[in-house]
């Protein structure tokens, strides 16, 4: 079962890979992330623990006890940074992919990606709160990641 679990991980890092390679992605950091299971049915939050996934890029393995029971997720979690766009400010692009592991045999997918463009070049963001629908959208998966203004390489820009 282990192996089946590895062998899907690995599958769904090259597809992020392949279609998702930044020109500038912050080092997101194990200490600035946090996610929290939030239940919709019953309205009660749970701390999930994370690691970086021994899979992929952008990959974290995401556990949240709910209940006494095992919740198991493999998030593709990418924040790209481009000091210029077509909007002529800078902008933020978050990639946040949920494949719910809980059930290896049958995994879901849940995903979103969100464009952020600031009104000046000096906004930069300094906490980051997302939410993804998991479960048929009877949950959803928080996110929180703390940041810090990015490095910006020259001569880069994105629409």
């Amino acid at each position: 079962m282990l192996g089946l679990i590895n062998s899907m991980k690995q599958v769904l890092a090259f597809v992020t890979v392949w279609f998702a390679i930044p020109i500038w992605a912050s080092e997101l950091r194990t200490a600035d992330i946090q996610f929290q299971y939030i239940s919709l049915t019953s309205e009660r939050q749970f701390s999930c623990t994370h690691q970086k996934s021994e899979v992929g890029l952008y990959e974290w393995d995401v556990q949240c006890e709910v209940d006494g029971k095992a919740h198991n997720y493999f998030v593709h979690l990418a924040l790209h940074f481009y000091p210029k766009t077509i909007h002529g400010t800078n902008a933020y692009e978050l990639l946040y992919w949920v494949t719910d592991m809980t059930d290896p045999r049958n995994p879901k997918h849940d995903s979103s990606t969100i464009w952020i463009h600031n009104g000046s070049k000096e906004n930069y963001m300094r906490v980051l709160e997302a939410s993804q629908g998991i479960e048929n959208d009877l949950a959803y998966l928080k996110l929180t990641v703390k940041l810090e203004a990015p490095s910006v390489l020259p001569n880069r820009s994105m629409p």
